[in-house]
């Protein structure tokens, strides 16, 4: 295996997830080798927005995080940008293609928080052509991840196998990015580009989460500083990739939602600066109608389900911790139950991951000893149960 094979990359930012979807803004990576995405120059853009054309950056990082914040505001959260930018691709498109496509995990480290990403190794020096538009009837829309590792056209097919050999070897598909107690750097005063002016960590491995600089939100030096308007308070980002399942922070709290898809509104929430918005599924109950929630005011899966989940179904009974079955659930606690092992299983489905493992990241830790059973209900309890 020796990955993805290209001639330029072309990463596309799109106002939703339907194929109609207009897109935003296109960039190019100029440097890209394997894992590492590396300079990055805006392409094209909406009309609205030509004034971010030619901006260069030093990683793709780097260009997604100050993009977000320039875009949707400070508040808008992280850019997950290995799922929200995707590549129109054109090629054969073989029986391998979609054996292969996104079925590798990396895991990488942030700060001390670990979270998967998912690429593909065993796409066989597969030939694709990025476009820098839909034009060409035919191709199809993959998240940028599923495109890692990238390799140059011009390597040979033996060395770029031995290269992704030793990257492998090396762990250099799974990052540490950052620290909890390192202060983030500051960036050097030049304003040779805009990413010199950001005051932006750098980052040129394609997994740093960047934030945005202070200075740019600050006033000028003699010019006292405006009030600061209220504000939502500060919350933990998250994906927003369709398929992945969230929790409400208004409303029905302690149901799951499955997200249908995402869009921008031409304001903010107030509060923030926030324009994005998720369609959602209640899980519970069932045959409930979508709706529409804005970007902060859900939570991810993982920072609401243990919580949840323990206080319903997990019950400290003599110091030790059980689980109670699907048929001695009440009628109401039982569909939310059922609501929760189906979002286990869908979000399971759409990262990659085993159900079983899955759940025990969530109610658990990764890494950490189940103190419990696992559900009967989901794929592979059984022999985890028996473990």
């Amino acid at each position: 295996a020796a990955g993805v094979k290209t001639r330029r990359v072309f990463l596309h930012l799109r106002s939703g997830s339907l194929p109609s979807s207009p897109t935003l803004l296109v960039l190019e990576v100029r440097s890209f080798d394997f894992f590492r995405l590396g300079l990055t120059e805006v392409h094209s853009t909406a009309p609205g927005i030509a004034h971010l054309k030619g901006r260069q950056y030093q990683s793709l990082g780097q260009a997604a995080q100050e993009l977000q914040a320039e875009l949707f505001g400070r508040d808008s959260g992280y850019c997950d940008y290995m799922r929200e930018y995707v590549a129109y691709c054109i090629s054969s498109f073989s029986g391998a293609w979609d054996a292969h496509l996104g079925k590798g995990t990396r895991n990488v480290v942030l700060r001390g928080e670990r979270f998967e990403s998912s690429f593909s190794p065993g796409l066989l020096n597969t030939y694709v052509e990025l476009a820098p538009d839909s034009l060409v009837p035919g191709g199809r829309w993959v998240a940028a991840g599923d495109l890692l590792p990238l390799v140059q056209v011009s390597v040979p097919d033996a060395s770029a196998t031995a290269r992704l050999d030793a990257e492998l070897a090396q762990n250099h598909h799974n990052p540490t990015v950052g620290s909890r107690n390192r202060p983030q750097k500051r960036a050097a005063t030049s304003s040779s580009t805009h990413a010199d002016q950001s005051g932006s960590r750098r980052d040129d491995r394609g997994d740093g989460r960047i934030a945005p600089a202070d200075e740019r939100f600050r006033a000028p030096a003699n010019e006292p500083a405006p009030a600061a308007a209220e504000r939502l308070p500060k919350r933990a980002r998250f994906s927003t990739k369709e398929g992945l399942c969230v929790y409400r922070t208004e409303e029905d709290t302690d149901t799951p939602h499955e997200i249908l898809a995402t869009h921008l509104v031409e304001q903010a929430m107030a509060g923030s600066s926030s324009m994005k918005m998720l369609t959602l599924r209640p899980l519970h109950p069932p045959g409930a109608e979508a709706l529409v929630v804005p970007y902060l005011r859900a939570v991810s899966l993982h920072e609401r389900f243990k919580a949840v989940w323990r206080q319903s179904w997990y019950p400290e009974r003599g110091g030790s911790t059980w689980v109670t079955a699907r048929t001695q659930c009440s009628e109401s606690d039982g569909a939310l139950y059922d609501a929760h092992i189906r979002a286990v299983k869908l979000q399971a489905k759409t990262t990659g991951k085993t159900e079983v493992d899955l759940f025990h990241n969530l109610c658990w830790g990764y890494g950490k000893v189940a103190l419990g059973r696992y559900p009967p209900e989901l794929d592979g309890a059984d022999a985890a149960n028996l473990a």
